[in-house]
């Protein structure tokens, strides 16, 4: 009787042995299935972290760039040039485009200063240099430099950006 109860615990044993197996193939499945939604949903969550960060810088790009330009026009310039051949003049008149308002105030301070400089500039020029595109872009560039080098020391040390031409006569 003791080896029959030995061989009927046996057959439970091997019928039961695949039972176990089943439930733990069941949860593994079921955690891999989790672990998949797991790191699908941590991936669109930083995906939307990231979109928002982008599109926050993006839109403060997109709101400095809507200010409007600020201009600084200057009064009409009108200087002898520096040709040996002929008496020679340049009329001219600048628009300074300005990083912003508070730059227009402190070059209207300096103003007599700004106009000292530029008038010794262009008074530099002979009307072959200035002639061609590049040699009023150049001169539109030694323009920009020197303004800006009487602004170095105050906040608006750079603040030109660029100079445009409204009138450009040599005669």
């Amino acid at each position: 009787m003791a080896q029959k109860e030995v061989v009927e615990d046996s057959e439970e044993l091997e019928e039961s042995a695949p039972l176990n197996k089943k439930p733990k193939r069941f949860l593994k499945l079921v955690l891999l299935i989790f672990l998949i939604i797991a790191v699908a949903v941590g991936g669109w969550y930083g995906w939307k972290i990231y979109s928002a960060k982008h599109d926050k810088a993006h839109a403060g790009q997109s709101r400095l760039s809507r200010v409007p330009p600020v201009f600084l026009k200057l009064d009409m310039f009108t200087v002898n040039l520096r040709d040996t051949d002929a008496d020679r003049y340049l009329q001219i008149e600048i628009n300074l485009q300005l990083a912003d308002s508070k730059v227009e105030n402190k070059i209207k301070a300096i103003m007599p200063e700004v106009r000292n400089t530029l008038l010794l500039l262009l008074s530099s020029q002979t009307s072959a240099n200035i002639r061609t595109a590049e040699g009023k872009q150049k001169l539109a560039t030694e323009i920009r430099d020197s303004v800006n080098k009487l602004l170095v020391g105050t906040s608006g040390a750079n603040g030109v950006k660029n100079v445009l031409f409204n009138s450009f006569i040599v005669q």
